[in-house]
């Protein structure tokens, strides 16, 4: 979780100097993730996604995470939808989201979103109000992006 933080510490102040490690990054937190769901690796591209949103070569690589991540963190949240809903993972996803909503609302479609609004729908009348809220930021900026591009 320490080397997580100073990693995108770092990210944040080298800002597109540290595009040359993005993918070799991306590929150790899919394959952590797998193994340890930490919200650390869901906030590390949450920030890469605000970094580098305006690099298509960057876009795609963060649209592949997230496409490899979603399906591991969706069936843990069906599986254990009672302990999922109480977790901070849970509204650690849906701020990633957000953040995708946010500057690449395109690249939701590329990663199969259609099982995350589900989800979201059963999540909502139950969810704690943190994720409720990260919850509802996520569709109210997908909302915009759809109005915007209408």
């Amino acid at each position: 979780e320490d080397t997580c933080t100073l990693i995108k510490r770092g990210m944040k102040i080298l800002k597109l100097k540290f595009g040359k490690y993005l993918k070799e990054y991306f590929e150790i937190i899919v394959e952590n993730f797998k193994s340890v769901m930490m919200g650390s690796y869901l906030y590390a591209i949450e920030v890469a996604t605000r970094i580098f949103t305006g690099e298509e070569e960057y876009k795609i690589l963060i649209e592949d995470a997230i496409k490899k991540i979603s399906p591991i963190l969706q069936e843990k949240i069906e599986q254990n939808f009672d302990v999922m809903q109480e977790s901070t993972i849970t509204e650690d996803y849906y701020g990633l989201l957000f953040a995708m909503a946010k500057y690449n609302p395109k690249g939701l479609i590329k990663i199969n979103f259609e099982k995350d609004l589900q989800l979201a729908m059963k999540l909502l009348p139950i969810a704690p109000k943190k994720t409720t809220k990260v919850i509802t930021y996520f569709l109210e900026s997908l909302l915009l992006s759809c109005s915007l591009s209408t």
